[in-house]
Order: structure tokens, then sequence, then C-alpha cells
């Protein structure tokens, strides 16, 4: 297997948690601020294959192809 840079590459697999949230910001006409959403918070954690099963919402096993 190759890489996107042409280089021999091991194919693996990793399991994430990507998280994010928002919150809204009201108007203020003081600032000129027209509202919106602002990010609050956001985070990517890596799960191990061993944990991954409690954290799937879909079947994974692997496959012959």
């Amino acid at each position: 297997m190759r890489d996107d840079f042409g280089r021999e590459a091991k194919v693996s697999s990793s399991f994430l948690r990507y998280e994010i949230a928002f919150r809204y910001a009201e108007p203020s006409p003081i600032t000129g601020f027209l509202g919106g959403l602002l990010l609050e918070s956001e985070s990517l954690d890596h799960i191990r294959k061993g944990e991954a099963v409690r954290h799937l919402k879909f079947p994974n096993r692997k496959t012959n192809s």
C-alpha cells in the first residue's frame, strides 16, 4: 500500500472521538456584533480498540476484502 505521498505504508485503523460544542451569542448593539454561533469547545480523543465496541453505533468487524 502507498500513501498519498507515494511512500510505502502499512494499513491500520484508528478509533477517534471528535466532540464540538457551540453556544449562541446574543446580538450586541454596543459592539455591533450581530449574534450567532460561537465555538465553545472542541476535542479529539483516541479510543482504544478494546473500548471501541462500547462507543461505536454501527457493527465493526474485519472483512476479507
